[in-house]
């Protein structure tokens, strides 16, 4: 469900020259000028990880990738972490640029992510999306087929983060096939939930945000073993201060359980997503229906 990789001491070594040299000149990871850089950024990442980060886009059979290594400044970051440390934004960004490509619905491109509020009760009835210890389940950057391909979380502080890859949800294929029909809603018009002319199982709707009609019941019960399925496949993974997890947008939900996170939402291809305009170092695009950037 997850691969990982871990950054050598040369690897790591090389990365923090590349972060300074990016500092050194003062393009800020939060705006888009840095990213129109990208091709030659990513170029400069140590080769094992650029290798592993092509895998995971290209040949890959994981949902999503842990990166292992970075060294976090604990006292620049300060207990709890401060907001606007920019060294750690760079190194996510420079991550994110070796995989696809950066862009955000508005605001920051990369971005805080708030800690879940523990002093918040817990709700007698369980949430529909609860997966792990009762983790929230859903996709990234909406619940419709407009969303981001990834998302990247680099954690400031130790953290949990539970995935639930649809790989791992055993479906029957009578099931499987209803799930690929024009049976469900999200926003009015009816579409699959699952992608329909894709090989490897792949999420179109957001299973948890989608709904069959109440007059289709063989629907209605394929999207609740669907969801029920990934409940039971939702798995925690603990990152420590300094890891990147990549999330394959497509093919696995995520809730965060706990920690501090900064977070970027990446594409394969911006003018998939509509940007106002065919040059690719505008990033900040305008959501379309359906999409949110509500989600970590």
């Amino acid at each position: 469900m997850c691969a990982t990789y871990g950054l050598g001491l040369a690897e790591q070594r090389a990365l923090d020259a590349l972060v300074e040299d990016v500092l050194d000149s003062r393009l800020d990871p939060e705006g888009a000028p840095l990213y129109a850089h990208g091709w030659e950024l990513a170029a400069r990442l140590p080769d094992g990880l650029r290798k592993a980060l092509y895998e995971f886009r290209v040949t890959g059979t994981e949902a999503a990738l842990l990166v292992r290594g970075l060294y976090v400044d604990d006292p620049a970051l300060g207990r709890p972490p401060a907001a606007g440390t920019r060294r750690e934004s760079v190194y996510l960004a420079l991550t994110a640029m070796g995989l696809a490509e950066v862009f955000s619905r508005g605001g920051p491109l990369v971005r805080d992510v708030p800690a879940p509020d523990a002093s918040e009760p817990d709700a007698s009835e369980p949430d529909a999306s609860e997966g792990d210890a009762g983790v929230e389940l859903g996709t990234a950057d909406g619940a419709g087929p407009g969303r981001g391909d990834y998302l990247g979380l680099l954690a400031l502080a130790p953290a949990t983060i539970t995935v639930a890859a649809l790989g791992d949800v055993p479906l029957a294929a009578s099931r499987a096939g209803l799930l690929r029909r024009s049976r469900f809603r999200l926003t009015g018009r009816p579409g699959p939930v699952l992608h329909e002319d894709h090989a490897e199982p792949s999420l179109r709707l957001d299973p948890f945000r989608a709904t069959a009609d109440a007059t289709d019941p063989q629907a209605a019960a394929a999207l609740g073993a669907l969801r029920d399925g990934l409940r039971r496949a939702a798995v925690p993974i603990a990152l420590d201060a300094g890891d990147v997890l990549l999330v394959d947008n497509f093919r696995a939900l995520t809730g965060q359980r706990a920690g501090r996170l900064r977070r970027v939402l990446l594409a394969r291809d911006l003018r998939r997503l509509g940007p106002r305009r065919t040059d690719l170092s505008v990033r900040v695009l305008t959501s379309p229906e359906n999409v949110s950037d509500e989600r970590p």
